[in-house]
């Protein structure tokens, strides 16, 4: 394993062993990505919930929290494996949990960002109605305007045995009336 530099931002860098860098060439190896927006964090590797799962939690509860705001770009995937001490594909797997939970949209070659949570709709249903919860088809995709690619399941509005409609799960708030 290699020594790691801390520096006043808190980002880790792997020291190059017998470098001549000095501190100024420390600043200089940690300053070659933008500077960090995360302390790093320490990461339970003996829990039962997966790594990639604990990542998504702090990234989650910091969009949440405000912390990172509509349209703030996240450090790259490589950044924050560093920052975290795990490997790309743990991060990778991160992104995807975040992304199919409609708060990051991610673009290749872009930064992943924080998406503008959209306003639901809302919709009065009867007492005793029953929701069913299901993936959409290809065309309830395009009736209810859910992009390709985007995991976002529908609820399905029974009220005594008749469909009453159908909503995207992420955009739709059911009050009872």
């Amino acid at each position: 394993m290699q020594p790691r530099h801390r520096d006043a931002t808190g980002c880790r860098s792997a020291l190059v062993t017998g470098s001549t860098l000095g501190p100024l060439g420390l600043r200089a190896l940690c300053a070659h990505v933008r500077p960090c927006l995360y302390r790093a964090r320490v990461i339970n590797h003996a829990a039962e919930r997966a790594v990639y799962r604990q990542i998504a939690d702090e990234l989650r509860a910091r969009i949440q929290s405000g912390q990172l705001r509509p349209g703030d770009d996240l450090p790259s995937v490589r950044h924050l494996a560093q920052e975290y001490g795990v490997g790309t594909d743990t991060i990778q797997r991160t992104m995807d949990v975040l992304r199919n939970e409609g708060l990051i949209g991610t673009v290749r070659g872009y930064p992943a960002w924080v998406v503008e949570e959209r306003d639901r709709i809302k919709v009065s249903v009867p007492r005793g109605a029953e929701f069913i919860a299901r993936m959409p088809t290809d065309a309830e995709r395009t009736e209810l305007g859910i992009e390709p690619g985007i995991v976002v399941p529908i609820v399905v509005v029974m009220v005594g045995g008749r469909e009453r409609g159908k909503y995207a799960a992420d955009r739709t708030r059911f009050t009872f009336s």
